[in-house]
């Protein structure tokens, strides 16, 4: 695909519902025009803030939880915002 479809493309064609379309494009033109699906998908979640915001408190109720009880060593700091092990 040359330049200028692309522009013409992304100018007058691509219709913008959601973040789709222009991150997954972003993500190929960072890779040479390249891209698995697996790396595409991942670019989608960093964009996408309720999923962040979901594993944010998946963090917090599950793994953290779980390993701040059971290893002495892991512990989040008092904002709560980072997580520290092996101290």
């Amino acid at each position: 695909m040359s330049f200028k479809t692309l522009k013409n493309y992304i100018n007058k064609k691509m219709r913008m519902s959601h973040i789709y379309q222009p991150v997954m494009l972003m993500e190929l033109l960072k890779n040479k025009g390249r891209a698995s699906t697996d790396n595409i998908a991942k670019q989608f979640l960093t964009y996408d803030e309720a999923q962040i915001e979901y594993y944010q408190h998946i963090t917090k109720i599950m793994p953290g939880k779980v390993l701040t009880n059971n290893l002495e060593a892991c512990s989040r700091d008092p904002a709560g915002a980072s997580w520290f092990c092996c101290k």
